[in-house]
């Protein structure tokens, strides 16, 4: 089979890009998240898909949780089929927690930081394995689930350029990095396993929000995710973890009581004091609060 030249495969993604953007898919939506039940959602469907692509550990909880998606600066985007969850997006905006890419690459993003780059990393995404395939590797093999994906990154996008936002940060499974380039993500070190991953090998991609503003973008790229932009409104109220939506969240998930020592030092080192309750009695103080 012939190697195909960069700019080959930069006008077979164009199309592909531009197939699956005009795909139907039904009555699909993309929405921020606005309640801890939605959050809750996400969470367990990012479990479901991870567990199945031998991503995350089984746990009795079915959720997929760690410390940056519970933090403050967490947001959660989800893909609905009617009333049914099909995908999920997360993102993790900069601050003295950290960003996940961090303990993988640090040289790399305290020059980022260096640079005054207003960053953000993508903390998590996934799609329903029931509809969409379980199995890691190419996502453009599917428009339908190439469509999902995009949609998912189009309302994050979106959301990034009301917020400001300069870089957004995204670990990419090696299969998968050539369509990311072609979307304008760059590779910023070598593939390395991410134990948040299940110690799945990743690239380290940076992207710069506003690309898709440039004339120099794909078509098919700047049609899908500038025109028809998300309103600003459509982010507001969207939901954000504090001390009462941890609490009923610990009850939930016992798993929780690992991060909250580190979220603890978060508020802190905010200057937000300490969090109103601490591992491994929290759901005890949960409960007596609400007695």
């Amino acid at each position: 089979m012939p190697i195909l030249s960069k700019r080959m495969k930069n006008v077979l993604l164009n199309r592909l890009v531009a197939k699956a953007t005009a795909s139907h898919l039904g009555n699909v939506a993309a929405r921020p998240c606005f309640s801890a039940q939605d959050v809750y959602q996400v969470l367990r469907l990012s479990y479901r898909s991870y567990v199945t692509q031998g991503l995350c550990d089984l746990n009795r909880e079915s959720i997929y949780i760690n410390k940056f998606l519970i933090s403050p600066r967490a947001r959660a985007f989800m893909l609905e089929a009617g009333n049914t969850v099909i995908g999920g997006i997360t993102i993790v905006e900069d601050g003295e927690l950290g960003l996940p890419l961090d303990s993988l690459y640090p040289a790399e993003t305290r020059d980022f930081r260096k640079s005054r780059f207003k960053l953000a990393e993508v903390g998590s995404c996934c799609l329903d394995p029931k509809l969409f395939g379980s199995q890691l590797g190419p996502i453009v093999q599917d428009p339908l689930r190439l469509h999902a994906a995009l949609s998912l990154l189009k309302i994050l996008h979106n959301y990034a350029v009301h917020r400001e936002l300069s870089h957004l940060l995204i670990s990419v499974h090696p299969a998968n990095v050539e369509l990311f380039e072609f979307l304008g993500f760059h590779s910023f070190g070598p593939a390395k396993r991410n134990k948040m991953l299940g110690g799945a090998e990743v690239i380290p991609m940076i992207f710069a929000v506003n690309s898709y503003q440039e004339n120099k973008s794909p078509k098919a790229l700047k049609e899908f995710f500038i025109n028809s932009m998300y309103e600003k409104f459509t982010y507001s109220g969207m939901f954000r973890w504090n001390d009462r939506s941890l609490m009923e969240m610990a009850i939930q998930s016992p798993s929780l009581d690992r991060c909250i020592d580190e979220l603890t030092s978060y508020h802190e080192a905010a200057g937000l004091g300490q969090l109103a309750f601490r591992a491994p009695s929290l759901r005890e103080t949960f409960l007596t609060a609400t007695m």
